[in-house]
């Protein structure tokens, strides 16, 4: 090698002297020469040097390369190492080293700086010498964010074609929606319903602000891309937005587990207040159009929280019974029960029942005939289209039925057995018609025999007889007495006394109404005025009758057409006497009945 070198040079040197011999350059100074000499070599030595024998060349950063890439992002620069180490920038300015693309209308290289242009996989290979490696890079397209206008019901549809088993969020669109608030939250997150402009659906308003900034919008190669909202906490509830306020608003759509929500930007520049919206409707449907009639004060053109009236007129023997706004029950107005007052809503649908004032009971004038009584103890007897007139009495055991042909007490006992014909029938309800079948029996109670049904064979609905209305005969129309007698002591005296054996006979006497209780109408039997009388064993009592009476028919009657201060016939059909007095006894007592007529004093 020394050898080579020093050869190199006296050849150099040589014709260096041949140029200046032959008249070329002038001769310079010693120090020139000497510079010159050195250059000469510098050039001649690095010349050589290109020719290294380069053994291996590597992408280091092809990880940093292949991560996701945009078209029109920044760009990227490929880094190099390799056996022997190497000045990659000498190299490529040499031409040594060279950097291409297997498709630069995706993927530009220049030196070592790549620029995106358009979407694509592309390869950037280095070659160096007899050594390369290479590189797959692939470009996405910048994916606009989409700005749509869309209606509730467009919202909801949307989600149906997301994964319904997760939460997802659609953050490549952004929405404008205009629909009305309701059922907002007392909260600060904007927490409300918003109903489409028809009513006809609502979507799940999950957080929501005034504050444009809760939406964030960023930007991908300098391209709208991408849509997030971030919850400020600053709702104001009863401020912000009012139920029916229609608003519009900027959001973004989520799939919870397939159901719709959405959380955004409320526009208030847009909003239109409550009572401006006078787009909702109201309307009210009634039962049975022969029961009664229901009318709105208004039924279009109205607002969020306007006050509405629904008047109601029952037709005669009905009243109200329930009013229900969007399936929940209203209360009447304090001072008139068909009046009802209320705020509409979004959606305003009413519907009115009504209900019989009238007891379910055939509307006959109970006879003075104990069925039973007209059979010896032990015969068989069918009492066919019964109605329930009085339900189990505690006391006696029985069941008060009657029929245009009389009445009759059919015994259950306290307990029936589960399953029996007994059972059946205390199980009954006023009203109730029934077939009955079993023998006659004598029941005695404090020395007081009663005849009835007893050990039923049968007991059934009868489909046949039509249930009617429970009306007291001869109770009302007219005034005037047709007791026997004012002093009803002799009635009374007798049954305490048990000196006539009077149950289940029709009895009248006169009586005057001082209270009612629970389904139960006390009267008392008079001799003169008030309820305290003397009997004729000589000792006080106060003589009540008790009238079962389980929808307040006769209470009502008697509270509405009785004036308390007068007193009153009444004809009965006695089943109970709570008490039996004697010469030596003295306390009250009290005659449970079934009342059969009324006629009112009039003095």
């Amino acid at each position: 090698m020394k050898r080579k070198s020093f050869l190199l040079i006296a050849s150099v040197f040589a014709m260096s002297l041949g140029l200046v011999a032959c008249g070329g350059t002038p001769a310079v100074s010693s120090e020139a020469s000497s510079v010159a000499s050195e250059t000469s070599v510098a050039s001649v030595t690095s010349s050589v040097s290109s020719a290294v024998d380069y053994t291996a060349i590597t992408i280091t950063n092809k990880e940093a390369l292949q991560a996701t890439w945009y078209a029109g992002e920044a760009n990227r620069t490929v880094e190099l190492s390799g056996t022997p180490e190497f000045n990659p920038t000498a190299l490529i300015m040499s031409g040594e080293l060279k950097v291409t693309s297997s498709n630069p209308a995706m993927v530009q290289v220049n030196g070592l700086v790549l620029t995106a242009l358009d979407a694509g996989s592309v390869s950037i290979t280095v070659r160096l010498g007899n050594v390369m490696d290479t590189v797959t890079i692939t470009v996405n397209p910048v994916i606009a964010l989409v700005k749509k206008t869309a209606t509730v019901p467009e919202l909801i549809e949307a989600v149906k074609a997301m994964d319904q088993t997760t939460t997802v969020i659609d953050n490549k669109t952004l929405y404008t929606v205009t629909g009305y608030a309701a059922d907002i939250q007392n909260n600060s997150y904007g927490d409300f319903n918003l109903y489409s402009e028809d009513y006809a659906s609502s979507i799940i308003v999950y957080g929501s602000s005034t504050t444009s900034s809760c939406l964030t919008i960023s930007k991908t190669a300098g391209i709208d891309s991408e849509v997030s909202f971030k919850n400020p906490g600053d709702f104001v509830y009863g401020t912000t937005v009012h139920e029916g306020d229609k608003v519009t608003m900027s959001v973004v759509l989520e799939g919870y587990k397939g159901k719709p929500e959405i959380l955004g930007w409320i526009d208030s520049s847009k909003t239109i207040a409550t009572t401006e919206n006078k787009t909702i409707t109201a309307s009210v449907t009634v039962d049975d159009a022969t029961h009664g009639t229901a009318v709105l004060s208004k039924t279009e053109g109205i607002y969020v929280g306007e006050e509405l009236t629904l008047t109601c007129t029952p037709a005669t023997d009905y009243k109200v019974d329930t009013v229900k706004l969007n399936g929940k029950a209203i209360t009447a107005d304090a001072a008139d029960a068909n009046k009802f007052v209320f705020n509409a809503y979004h959606v305003n649908v009413l519907t009115v029942t009504y209900a019989s004032t009238a007891v379910v009971l055939q509307d006959i004038a109970v006879p003075a005939v104990n069925l039973a009584a007209s059979k010896a103890v032990g015969d068989a007897i069918t009492l066919t289209g019964m109605q329930v007139f009085k339900a189990t009495e505690t006391k006696t055991g029985a069941v008060v039925l009657a029929s245009k042909d009389g009445f009759a007490y059919v015994y259950v006992g306290s307990s029936p057995a589960a399953g029996s014909f007994e059972a059946t029938l205390a199980a009954a309800s006023v009203g109730d018609v029934l077939d009955v079948a079993g023998a006659v029996a004598k029941y005695t109670k404090n020395g007081f025999d009663l005849i009835q049904v007893a050990t039923l064979t049968a007991c059934a609905a009868n489909t046949t007889v039509a249930k009617g209305n429970l009306k007291f005969a001869a109770a009302a129309t007219s005034v005037g007495s047709f007791a026997t007698a004012d002093d009803a002591s002799a009635t009374m005296a007798a049954m305490l006394a048990n000196t006539t054996g009077l149950l289940g006979s029709v009895q009248t006497i006169t009586a005057t109404y001082f209270s009612t209780g629970t389904g139960k109408v006390y009267c008392a039997a008079v001799a003169g005025s008030g309820y305290k009388y003397t009997n004729p064993l000589a000792t006080s009592y106060t003589f009540m009758l008790s009238f079962q009476d389980p929808s307040n028919v006769f209470a009502d009657f008697l509270s509405t057409t009785v004036d308390k201060t007068k007193q009153f016939d009444i004809s009965f059909i006695a089943y109970q006497v709570s008490a039996v007095a004697t010469a030596s006894q003295s306390g009250n007592g009290t005659i449970y009945v079934v009342p059969v007529a009324f006629s009112a004093h009039t003095a």
